[in-house]
């Protein structure tokens, strides 16, 4: 499975914090561990986290509005989900042990 889709100019303004076009922008298909008809939104936030200096630090609204700007999230069935300042803040209060895992594979690998 792929978790995150899409062609290099669109990761790389991400990257650049670059305009996009709506067509253009990133797929992110990773699949909640509970839930898998959800597409985990906390893996996604973790892995921005990691990849972008003070990401922890935008305010919520401003957070969703860039996953929103570059990211299309697809569950397994292909439709289009959202995130929302709760998942955003849901990932904030988080402490759970995979996210600690998932942090620990992206700084060895970005």
């Amino acid at each position: 499975m792929t978790y995150l889709d899409g062609t290099f100019q669109s990761f790389q303004s991400l990257i650049l914090l670059e305009p996009i076009s709506s067509r253009s922008r990133l797929i992110w298909k990773d699949l909640s561990p509970k839930r898998y008809k959800q597409v985990n939104r906390q893996t996604l936030l973790e892995f921005l986290s990691q990849l972008m200096i003070g990401f922890e630090n935008l305010e919520n609204h401003q957070i969703k509005e860039l996953v929103d700007h570059y990211f299309i999230l697809r569950n397994s069935e292909g439709n289009i989900q959202t995130l929302s300042t709760k998942n955003i803040s849901d990932w904030r209060m988080n402490k759970a042990a995979y996210l600690k895992e998932i942090s620990r594979i992206f700084q060895q690998h970005l």
